[in-house]
């Protein structure tokens, strides 16, 4: 098929430089309406601050927290020592094992900082 002076041509191509043009300016609205449905479907009413209770537990369980979750997030616990060696031993999560072992360097790193201060002003 021939195009006079090409015009059908230059018509097709500009007709897909637009196109993709605003499918690329759409990408980053769909993708954050995307992410807002798979929150407000699938986890739910999240609150920043949340409670559990667990009942009938015979001994103290030491939490594996965020397994497997890859985005950024602050957690305050108060897992002890011995809860922090334990993950470090035995929890199948890398990420958490890591987390334990640099929780008890802060730890040890913050104790030596003390005592340092400490015998060196008395």
């Amino acid at each position: 098929m021939i195009f006079k002076n090409d015009v059908f041509l230059d018509y097709i191509i500009l007709c897909s430089v637009l196109a993709s043009s605003v499918f690329n300016f759409l990408i980053p609205f769909v993708l954050i309406f995307l992410i807002y449905l798979f929150l407000t479907l699938c986890l739910g009413n999240v609150q920043k601050e949340e409670e559990f209770v667990f009942s009938d537990i015979p001994e103290r369980p030491v939490p594996s927290l965020f397994r497997g979750f890859s985005a950024p997030v602050r957690v305050e616990t108060d897992l002890s020592n011995d809860d922090l060696f334990f993950l470090l031993a035995h929890d199948s999560d890398e990420f958490n094992r890591y987390v334990a072992f640099y929780n008890i360097l802060v730890l040890l790193y913050t104790l030596s900082a003390f005592s340092i201060i400490h015998f060196s002003v008395s």
